[in-house]
């Protein structure tokens, strides 16, 4: 639910989204199946794990932007057909 927090615009519908997980966590505390140090540690590692991730992200796209001048500085000889034709091959990460 959260993963989609940054897409959604309405205000209620984001209230809502960060509403489910600590519903979830009550329900599950009112019934016996976890206990509060559970919860707090769940909502740590998806914390850490989107802290993480975007850090990832941050330095895959710098080193995109860092190899993007350098693909650009071939000569036509080096380029492939596809490169002439203006369709740059994709890469895989």
């Amino acid at each position: 639910m959260v993963f989609c927090f940054k897409w959604v615009k309405n205000w209620w519908l984001r209230a809502l989204m960060l509403l489910y997980p600590v519903m979830m966590v009550t329900t599950l505390m009112y019934f016996g199946e976890h206990y509060f140090v559970d919860g707090l540690a769940g909502f740590a590692v998806v914390g850490l794990s989107f802290l993480l991730w975007n850090r990832i992200e941050r330095y895959w796209d710098r080193r995109r932007a860092n190899a993007a001048p350098a693909d650009s500085e071939q000569t036509d000889s080096e380029q492939t057909g596809s490169e002439q034709a203006g369709v740059r091959p994709t890469v895989d990460v």
